[in-house]
């Protein structure tokens, strides 16, 4: 059920149950002053927080935390193997959000357990080298590895290398769609889909979502904290133009299917909509776009707080399903 904000906008009413507060003290981050020594503190506050949060996702057949050879490391990664008696099961690499510099295999837990329950594929979950430790193009190019690693790994993992999707939200959708491109350009072919969930694709913040939504924190993302987080990945300015930093820039010919998704209240809805267009008019016929309505960005990780979440995985795993 939809709900009407005070400022008019329709909200899902479980929904503003969570965040009506943001409308009643404004929350205000003085996003300018923040700097690397901030991101200590946010990973320190959100670890914190995890401790005391039950992960809300299904049990698992079997859960493996093992090292993948990453770029120029053995990056961590997490298997969600649902099915372990199936040797050539359909995999999904997923790269977790937080604007690169936060996030990690825990703080989407029980997105990649309900994935790998709904869908039947294993998910391995990738803690890739975060900013601003590493910055562009390190934490893709650790995407990058880990993705051919499982390729060639595929019979130890018991995965069929032709059945491989990549997925990603937020930043790391960009990473999910950074990486699809650039096995593209290096001749791999064997990804069967994307899964790309409330992307950020290009830093630009003259849109009318940015502008409709971006304005504060009321719906849990401002223009501010992507600014922050831009400056986090990118070593330069001029960053702000590579196709593999922003790939909605890049060439979007000869992709897999994909499957595109935001909610309808979130400041990088538009991102999402001109990238579908962009796909299309680059003659990827299979890109299907979902909008969530009266949700805002982050809200596939209220796994037991909103109904639309559950339907929003749900309908992950039946895109996987159904390109197999």
């Amino acid at each position: 059920m939809l709900i009407e904000t005070p400022d008019g906008h329709q909200i899902d009413a479980q929904l503003w149950d969570l965040i009506k507060g943001n409308w009643t003290t404004v929350p205000q981050l003085d996003w300018d002053s923040f700097d690397a020594n901030t991101v200590a503190t946010f990973r320190r506050e959100a670890e914190d927080a995890r401790k005391d949060k039950r992960r809300a996702g299904p049990n698992i057949a079997r859960i493996q935390d093992m090292l993948a050879d990453g770029y120029k490391r053995q990056t961590p990664v997490r298997l969600y193997d649902p099915a372990p008696e199936n040797n050539a099961a359909p995999c999904v690499i997923y790269f977790h959000g937080g604007g690169w510099f936060g996030g990690d295999i825990e703080s989407r837990d029980d997105g990649t357990r309900l994935l790998a329950h709904l869908s039947g594929a294993k998910v391995i979950s990738v803690d890739y080298a975060r900013a601003p430790e590493a910055k562009f193009p390190v934490p893709l190019y650790d995407c990058i590895a880990v993705t051919k690693w499982v390729v060639q790994s595929a019979d130890t993992l018991g995965v069929n290398p032709a059945k491989l999707f990549v997925a990603g939200d937020s930043a790391g959708a960009n990473l999910a769609l950074s990486t699809a491109i650039s096995l593209r350009d290096d001749g791999y072919h064997d990804v069967a889909g994307m899964l790309l969930f409330y992307g950020v694709y290009a830093h630009d913040h003259n849109t009318d979502s940015h502008r409709t939504f971006g304005a504060d924190e009321r719906f849990t993302l401002s223009s501010a904290a992507m600014d922050f987080c831009w400056q986090m990945y990118l070593p330069n300015p001029a960053d702000n133009q590579n196709p593999l930093a922003a790939p909605l820039l890049a060439p979007l010919h000869d992709l897999p299917p994909a499957h595109i998704m935001c909610g309808s209240l979130d400041p990088l809805l538009d991102d999402t909509k001109q990238l579908q267009d962009a796909l299309t008019a680059q003659n990827n016929p299979d890109c299907a776009l979902t909008i969530y309505p009266g949700v805002t960005h982050r809200f596939l990780s209220m796994i037991s707080q909103l109904d639309c979440t559950t339907k929003a995985w749900e309908d992950a795993a039946s895109f996987i399903r159904t390109r197999l």
